[in-house]
């Protein structure tokens, strides 16, 4: 159970230092584990009242604040969503130092200059649990009305205290001795310590009932999130049973590939190649390891993953274009996706018309981007179809 000194203080006189205090208390009966000091590591963070609040004109989530800190006013840019103008808020000024070893400086945020940074509870080193009605990731902002009214409510009560002090004194004066009146103080200092005891167990009680309400709905929360994972288990187990499937039928259709790479689909693969790359490549031979394999004007062969980027791509066309037939005897269409990104002008106008030839056994489909296939389309007059997404 966590304690304030300031609240202690509300129901005994104490004018000792805290750990003395600890002790104290230990010695009673209760235990004191440790002793937080907290904002010792807190340096130039002060009070301001918020007087305006603009909006970024390069940002869609910052703001640009006038903050007056009493003796000076000052502009800040945050990012915060719950301060509104009038607010009292914690201020970490230029070159502040908090909680982490963090430093504050001035600085440009988005071409604005900000001299400062509005805290929240956590910035500042304090636990959210503390503060009731504080937001975890958003400014802390004090209640000044309240604090008054809780100090003139202190300040009415002590002197309230005082005054029936006073009076109690006068008539033990009167009417006891000395040996009654130090029996009676020693047994009100006792009963103060009861009083601050039970005081100290209520408080660890609600703590403690406090924790237990955040495990329930911690556990509510995993149980929930529990059932999504499972849920999203179980899509994924049926989508791996297509995948699975898939990937049997493609290592089929591979296989089937392999064993008909014959003489006529070499031959076919060649005269493709011919026609698209302007005569250029009359021969290209399709092998296991090596890929595609292409003759060059001096004779020699060469992988042609050793050629462009431009003329693989229109190899590689080449051999899909030849793979129809070997696929499938249907009259199946040719669905070209941005695949003349790297054809230049002259190459994309020779596949273009060898295409164009093709379209008496094949629909072909092309989709692009770009308006480079329509020109060439209409200098060589072929007739086509344009629909635009």
């Amino acid at each position: 159970m966590k304690a304030s000194i300031e609240w202690l203080k509300d129901y005994s006189d104490i004018d000792i230092d805290s750990v003395k205090l600890g002790d104290i208390l230990t010695m009673t009966g209760s235990k004191v584990e440790t002793i937080e000091q907290k904002g010792n590591d807190i340096k130039n963070v002060v009070v301001g009242k918020i007087l305006e609040i603009k909006k970024h004109e390069d940002s869609d989530h910052l703001v640009v604040t006038q903050v007056d800190l009493g003796n000076e006013k000052v502009q800040i840019v945050t990012g915060a969503d719950n301060i509104k103008v009038g607010d009292i808020v914690p201020i970490a000024k230029d070159g502040s130092e908090l909680p982490g070893d963090i430093k504050i400086k001035k600085g440009m945020l988005r071409g604005v200059e900000s001299c400062g940074m509005m805290c929240s509870v956590g910035e500042l080193g304090l636990d959210i649990n503390d503060y009731p009605g504080q937001i975890e990731h958003g400014i802390m902002i004090l209640d000044k009305k309240l604090e008054k009214e809780i100090k003139q409510e202190k300040e009415d009560i002590i002197f309230k205290f005082n005054l029936d002090k006073q009076d109690i004194s006068k008539e033990l004066e009167i009417n006891i001795n000395i040996e009654e009146k130090d029996k009676i103080e020693k047994e009100l200092e006792y009963s103060n310590k009861k009083i601050v005891e039970y005081k100290l167990e209520l408080n660890g009680l609600k703590y403690e009932e406090n924790e237990v309400n955040d495990k329930l709905e911690d556990s509510i929360s995993k149980e929930e999130e529990y059932e999504n994972l499972q849920e999203q288990l179980d899509e994924l187990e049926e989508k791996n049973k297509y995948i699975l499937a898939t990937k049997e039928l493609l290592e089929k259709a591979y296989e089937k590939m392999k064993n008909n790479v014959t003489p006529k689909f070499t031959q076919n693969l060649s005269n493709i190649a011919s026609n698209i790359s302007n005569g250029k490549y009359k021969k290209v031979i399709f092998d296991e390891e090596k890929g595609l394999v292409v003759e060059l004007e001096t004779g020699e062969y060469i992988s042609a993953n050793r050629l462009s980027i431009g003329t693989i791509d229109e190899l590689y066309l080449s051999l899909r274009l030849s793979m129809l037939d070997e696929i499938s005897s249907e009259k199946m269409p040719i669905i070209l996706d941005e695949a003349f990104a790297y054809f230049d002008d002259e190459r994309l106008k020779n596949c273009l018309i060898f295409l164009a030839e093709q379209s008496e056994k094949h629909q072909i489909i092309i989709l692009t981007c770009s308006n480079r296939e329509r020109q060439i389309l209409d200098s060589v007059n072929i007739k086509y179809n344009l629909v635009e997404l």
